[in-house]
């Protein structure tokens, strides 16, 4: 879990540094007209973010379904 995490975590530092920047820098941006060329840069970034996502999400997945057969599939004590 724990690279898969870290590799989805970083790409999300670098998104939110990059979209920080930007707005911080939003008045300069406008007047280049690079609105449109920083939308797609940003929207590309989370798309890259939500790739590097998919395997821990999957295991986050695996692990749930895993716990939900064995708690459903576990005899209960009858006292």
């Amino acid at each position: 879990m724990g690279p898969n995490q870290a590799l989805w975590n970083k790409a999300v530092q670098h998104r939110v540094t990059v979209t920080s920047t930007a707005l911080g820098s939003i008045k300069g941006i406008k007047l280049m007209g690079l609105t449109e060329h920083m939308a797609h840069q940003i929207q590309d970034l989370r798309v890259t973010e939500l790739e590097l996502s998919k395997a821990f999400r999957r295991l986050i997945a695996w692990m749930n379904l895993n716990c939900g057969f064995l708690i459903w599939h576990t005899p209960l004590d009858m006292c």
